[in-house]
């Protein structure tokens, strides 16, 4: 799924890919990260995982954020 961001993106704004800017390149990754937990919370299953493992506080680090 994060490859299928960076696409999305791409799609999106194909001018953005080859601009030499540091922020750009590290908004395309946090962009394709952010497509990714997205996808993963889709299910119940997880988000129950994701609940019980960090005691209810998403804040620490569980199994959608690694």
């Amino acid at each position: 799924t994060h490859e299928l961001g960076h696409a999305i993106l791409d799609a999106i704004r194909p001018d953005s890919w080859h601009t030499p800017s540091l922020e750009i390149s590290s908004f395309h990754e946090a962009f394709s990260d952010i497509c990714s937990i997205f996808s993963i919370l889709q299910y119940d299953s997880v988000i129950g995982s994701v609940l019980k493992s960090t005691e209810n506080d998403i804040s620490n680090s569980n199994l959608a954020s690694a």
